[in-house]
């Protein structure tokens, strides 16, 4: 397959990369800030640059890893995170609509869509798109906006998987991220400074969504599916669970810092429907998955 990944440096298209490279038969096209251009590696950073539609639509498959405002530390203008997350992807599809496309587009939602859920579920599908609950930021927000668009079936004449992901993880991923600042700060001896603690959330191995992205490339398969794991836990646990791991005598300190998505208590998704129609179950666990940031793994 000539596959092309837009977003490349992303820490969840690094993966998939990773995962496609296993099979030697598929050309990757990356689409990312190379600084320098060849016929695998062309300069995109939006809004410095457009996607050449003509070649996209000559691609067996198209990934939309781009993003940003993910990353509370890292200061995106409010244009900025909805070009990326929605009015990009969504010139794109609109663009390979009127093309005639007859690949498919992979693309990615988030349950922070969700906003400030009440209960104590996980939501399906439905829920998730059908979600009115206030959302905290502009990221949460405009990650909803291009949901929504891709839940109008009539905007899309292609197929095309849109995942909707919890909080992903797994080594390499931005070390301002918990896991990793956990980790590092754990090796260094520093002190654990975190919120209250009291969010509950689900976490997916980045290797986890690789695998089912390169499984579903070249079937008919097309809809939204959400993608989670069995494992939904308390940030105070998942901290917990970081300290027993590293075999260190460590107390953090709860409540020292607040952060942006405290109002969202619990977020976790329904997976069923993956689980049935992709034959999507995560293969690795939560404790495997920390051991990795302990243990640099290939």
């Amino acid at each position: 397959m000539k596959i092309g990944i837009i977003g490349a440096h992303s820490f969840l298209a690094q993966a998939i990369i990773k995962q496609l490279n296993r099979d030697l038969t598929h050309e990757l096209i990356l689409f990312g800030n190379y600084s320098e251009e060849n016929d695998h590696q062309k300069y995109y950073r939006i809004p410095e640059t457009s996607l050449d539609i003509d070649l996209l639509s000559g691609l067996d498959a198209i990934i939309y890893c781009a993003g940003a405002g993910v990353q509370s530390n890292k200061k995106y203008p409010k244009n900025i995170i909805y070009e990326v997350n929605a009015f990009e992807p969504i010139r794109i599809m609109n663009q390979l609509g009127e093309t005639g496309y007859a690949g498919k587009f992979v693309s990615f939602g988030s349950y922070f869509e969700i906003g400030n859920y009440p209960h104590e579920q996980p939501l399906t599908e439905e829920k998730v798109l059908l979600s009115e609950y206030p959302v905290p930021n502009d990221y949460c927000l405009s990650k909803r906006v291009f949901s929504r668009f891709i839940q109008n079936e009539s905007s899309v004449n292609f197929k095309y998987l849109h995942f909707i992901l919890p909080n992903i993880y797994g080594y390499g991923e931005n070390e301002n991220r918990l896991i990793p600042y956990l980790a590092g700060s754990i090796k260094k001896g520093a002190e654990l400074s975190l919120s209250s603690g009291i969010q509950v959330r689900q976490y997916l191995h980045v290797a986890d969504i690789a695998s089912v992205v390169a499984a579903n490339l070249e079937n008919d398969i097309t809809g939204i599916f959400n993608l989670g794991s069995r494992e939904i836990i308390s940030v105070r646990q998942l901290v917990g669970e970081v300290i027993k791991i590293s075999g260190e005598d460590v107390t953090p300190q709860f409540g020292a810092i607040s952060q942006r998505d405290q109002g969202m208590k619990y977020l976790a998704l329904d997976f069923e429907k993956a689980s049935n129609a992709l034959n999507f179950e995560p293969e690795i666990s939560l404790q495997e998955g920390i051991k990795g940031y302990f243990i640099k793994v290939n």
